[in-house]
């Protein structure tokens, strides 16, 4: 009865004994194992030698070494180098771009030498680059500076554009009118229901932008009035939230001095807007 089992660990590349092509020998009690990588054995049942079996060892022997070093070039050739990703590639990973540009107003209409302030959104909050470049097509009609303010130039048309600087190169644009001016006296009188030459009672008189209708002081807004804009206009100097009327919108309320002391906006529908007191 076979004590006994010869084998050979096919491990190939990873295994000295396998490399080798060495019999191992093991008590059949023994787990059928390599003892050097506990990989598979292939049984092999050793036949006693011919008369010719240093040459048939030789040749084995050539045999299953080149088979073994062919199987290991084999196992290892289709394997990749792996290299540590480039920083560049890395960063360009975490990069949140931006995925839109857009401006509160897509048209304007302004009277030569005013302004008009674009306001500017960018999305996604936390994207990684929010600079951008402000252009106009005819800077000689508007012209527009790096924080969106556009001043009117002459009579004309142009658009002004805001175009991100990261890759995504996001663009928004704003059509520009620009009407020509008519010419407003220093001291404006009132017309119609004036109490005096120096413009105290009530009347109409031109204003910033628009018309102004209700009660004077020496020629400017006083009191409880009205003014409906005809161009694109900043209500009140003093709002620290630097609210713009269109034209075709109106204030109602009171004024002191020529200045908003409290209104109400309404849009050139007629459609409440908001309530102002700067």
């Amino acid at each position: 009865m076979e004590t006994k089992r010869n084998g050979k660990c096919i491990n190939f590349g990873n295994c000295a004994k396998a490399d080798r092509q060495e019999i191992i020998e093991l008590d059949i009690t023994e787990d059928f194992l390599c003892p050097e990588c506990n990989g598979d054995l292939e049984e092999t049942i050793i036949k006693p030698a011919g008369p010719n079996k240093l040459l048939i060892g030789i040749i084995a022997a050539v045999v299953v070494f080149g088979g073994g070093i062919g199987a290991y070039f084999a196992m290892n050739s289709g394997k990749k180098e792996i290299k540590p990703e480039k920083i560049e590639d890395v960063q360009a990973q975490q990069m949140i771009l931006v995925s839109s540009l857009s401006l509160n107003k897509t048209s304007l209409d302004i009277t030569e030498k005013g302004t008009a302030q674009l306001t500017l959104g960018i999305q996604p909050d936390d994207a990684t680059n929010k600079s951008v470049e402000w252009s106009s097509s005819d800077a000689s009609v508007a012209t527009v500076d790096e924080k969106g303010m556009v001043t009117a130039v002459k009579e004309g048309a142009a658009v002004v554009s805001v175009q991100a600087t990261d890759e995504s190169n996001q663009k928004a644009s704003c059509s520009v009118t620009v009407n020509k001016g008519g010419k407003v006296s220093e001291r404006p009188q009132p017309q119609g229901g004036g109490n005096d030459t120096t413009g105290t009672g009530s009347g109409t008189v031109k204003v910033p932008g628009g018309t102004y209708k209700g009660e004077l002081k020496n020629g400017k807004p006083d009191g409880s009035g009205t003014i409906t804009y005809s161009a694109y206009t900043r209500i009140s100097a003093k709002d620290l939230k630097e609210r713009y009327a269109n034209a075709g919108d109106y204030v109602t309320g009171q004024f002191r001095n020529g200045e908003v002391v409290q209104v109400k906006w309404y849009n050139a529908d007629g459609s409440f807007n908001q309530t102002i007191m700067p």
